[in-house]
Parts: C-alpha cells; sequence; structure tokens
C-alpha cells in the first residue's frame, strides 16, 4: 500500500470491496452517540519519571489534577445527524522550514515547516448550554517540537508534556477517533478556516457539514476577513489580544453563525457585509 504523503501516519484505514458494481454511498450512521464514545479516557500517553513510567493521566500524590476547561456531555444530551458543534484547532511545528538563498540574493523555501495537531476544542452549538466546551484535547505528540508558535495557538512548553501538563492530555490516535465519531454522526462544524484546518488534520470532512465563518461574511473576488476583525465589528468583542485560546475562537465563530442567521433573515447581510469592508479599507482590516 503505498500513501501520496510518506510523513503522514493514518490512525484510520477503510476498505471498501472493489468488485461491486453499483456505486455505494456511506451515509452517517443514526445511532447518536453520548460521552462515553467522546470522552472516553483510554490514553496512553506515557512518560518516564524517576519512579518509573506512568501512563497519562494517572497522577502522582499531591500532584495536581488536570485543568477543567470542558464539561463533558451528560447521559441526557445525544448528538447526531445535523447537530450544530463549534471548534477550532491549534497547531505546533514539528519540523521547521528550510530555505536556500539563490544568487540574486532572494530566498527560496525548499521545505516547508511540518505542523501537527497539538489542541482541538469542541463546543456545544445550541441549547440551552450553546457555547459550553465537551472536548478540549491537549494533544500529546512522539516528535520534539521545534516551536509552538505561542503568538498564534497559545501554547507553551510544557502544555504537551505528561509531566508539566496541567491540562486534559491524550494521543492524537484518541482525538482523531473522537473528530471522525462526529464526522461519521453527520454533525455540522461551525468554525473559522476550518477547510484549512481539516485537511492538516488529514480528516475528510463533507462541504455540507461545514459552516466557515471565513465564507459567511465575504463576496466572491474580495479579500477573506478575520476572526479578530468580525469579532470587533460584528459582535463587538475583543479577542486573541495576548494570544489565542481555540476555546475563545470558537465561541466566536459560534457567535457570528448566530448574527449572520440573523442578518439573513431581515434581509440586512449583504448591507452589513458591505459596511465590513468600508470599515476594513479605512483601518486596514485589523480588529
Amino acid at each position: 500500500m503505498k500513501w501520496d504523503y510518506p510523513w503522514k501516519q493514518p490512525c484510520l484505514v477503510c476498505y471498501t470491496r472493489c468488485d461491486v458494481s453499483e456505486v455505494l454511498t456511506v451515509e452517517p450512521r443514526a445511532n447518536p452517540i453520548t460521552s462515553d464514545v467522546i470522552l472516553r479516557e483510554t490514553t496512553t500517553v506515557t512518560a518516564v519519571t524517576k519512579r518509573g513510567e506512568r501512563i497519562f493521566p494517572r497522577r502522582l500524590p499531591n500532584e495536581p489534577a488536570p485543568l477543567k476547561s470542558f464539561v463533558p456531555l451528560t447521559a441526557l444530551e445525544t448528538i447526531g445527524r445535523g447537530t450544530h458543534v463549534a471548534i477550532d484547532c491549534e497547531f505546533v511545528a514539528v519540523e521547521n522550514e528550510e530555505s536556500v538563498i539563490k544568487p540574486d540574493g532572494s530566498s527560496v523555501v525548499v521545505r516547508p515547516s511540518r505542523l501537527t495537531l497539538a489542541r482541538v476544542s469542541v463546543l456545544r452549538g445550541e441549547g440551552r448550554r450553546s457555547g459550553e466546551p465537551f472536548i478540549d484535547d491537549y494533544i500529546h505528540t512522539s516528535e520534539p517540537v521545534v516551536d509552538y508558535l505561542t503568538q498564534y495557538s497559545g501554547l507553551q512548553a510544557g502544555d504537551l508534556d505528561p509531566l508539566t501538563t496541567t491540562h486534559h492530555l491524550t494521543t492524537l490516535k484518541e482525538a482523531y477517533v473522537r473528530l471522525r465519531a462526529l464526522v461519521d454522526q453527520g454533525v455540522v462544524f461551525i468554525g473559522h478556516g476550518l477547510v484549512k484546518d481539516f485537511q492538516m488534520i488529514n480528516i475528510f470532512v463533507p462541504p455540507s457539514q461545514i459552516v466557515d465563518t471565513v465564507d459567511l461574511f465575504s463576496e466572491p473576488g474580495r479579500r477573506k476577513l478575520g476572526l479578530r476583525f468580525l469579532a470587533r465589528h460584528v459582535l463587538n468583542r475583543n479577542i486573541q489580544e495576548d494570544t489565542h485560546d481555540s476555546i475563545e475562537d470558537a465561541r466566536t465563530a459560534l457567535g457570528l453563525f448566530d448574527v449572520y442567521k440573523q442578518l439573513k433573515q431581515t434581509g440586512t447581510l449583504k448591507a452589513k457585509i458591505e459596511q465590513l469592508y468600508d470599515i476594513g479599507e479605512r483601518s486596514g482590516f485589523k480588529g
């Protein structure tokens, strides 16, 4: 079996019979999923300590518990086809960019930096608990992190280390399985720049299950508006002032989607988008 991208390691492989004459369409499963599937604690992150090897999240005596930045789904909550959730992802670099200098002095990138998923936050997108996260995974990587991209990811050294983290740490495979379960259930993901995020995660999500706020407030042929800019001029919120936070960004995308629906219902969406571009041209599109 040959993989097009040798640096990507598949977490899940699906096989389909090729001798079937009819084209089969796979529909999302109808069974709802609950916290047993989405938040199962089956991580296999290991670390070597002075007391020997241990498996995270088992803690040593007097060791602080991970921060509870999310509230798991309850037995009364189900997520099924058409359910809205908000999502945002953060990445870190595990391989630096390589470039060469040409004779004319210009620089050419011969190998781009390689990123890996480091945090994924998923929020309830509807109901009385809308905006409340039920997944907030920090993801341990076996590869050394060369750049935490803190300015863009909000992550710092130690956040992904089993010995020092205070967050809910899991493996890439476990995080992937939870996302795959959500996709298979047919949930609709709301976020900003999701197409690029899903490409980087290497997971396919049908376009019908993606609501990307980068497209909701834009016009064909014109520049895309950033999340910080939209938050300031649509929601009157200031975000990403010091750093990025995936829960805050997902919650902002959810708020933008709510406003979008209101503007569309009242027939004022086009006027609002024109206003945003006018503001952006005067301010340099800064939030």
